[in-house]
């Protein structure tokens, strides 16, 4: 699932590539304004993400990243937050393991949530 979104939004940013400035910018400027326009599947695989299991993780817990997916988590299209898995090292989750949104994870290291 988030390696088909991945690919997705490569090749959806590859061709935007290929615009000149002029274009790219009345694209920008629609995704501003008309941004269901352009995330429906990312939509649908935020939809499909939060309906897998999962745990909830207090804050101040120390994590690992195991992996990090291109495919993006945002419900907008010029956030560029990105899926990240994830082992609890710390804490009552320690051992647990799951998939985050990077923009959900402190630099430090540690889940704001």
């Amino acid at each position: 699932m988030l390696a088909t979104a991945a690919e997705r939004d490569e090749k959806m940013a590859n061709s935007r590539r290929r615009l000149s400035q002029g274009q790219r910018r009345e694209l920008f400027y629609d995704m501003e304004f008309h941004p269901e326009r352009y995330m429906v599947e990312r939509k649908n695989l935020m939809v499909a993400m939060a309906a897998e299991p999962g745990r909830p993780v207090p804050g101040k817990q120390g994590f690992r990243i195991l992996e990090q997916s291109p495919a993006g988590c945002a419900n907008d299209p010029f956030t560029t937050s990105n899926y990240l898995r994830v082992r609890v090292l710390t804490g009552p989750s320690k051992g647990s393991e799951g998939w985050a949104c990077s923009r959900d994870v402190q630099p430090t290291g540690w889940f704001v949530m």
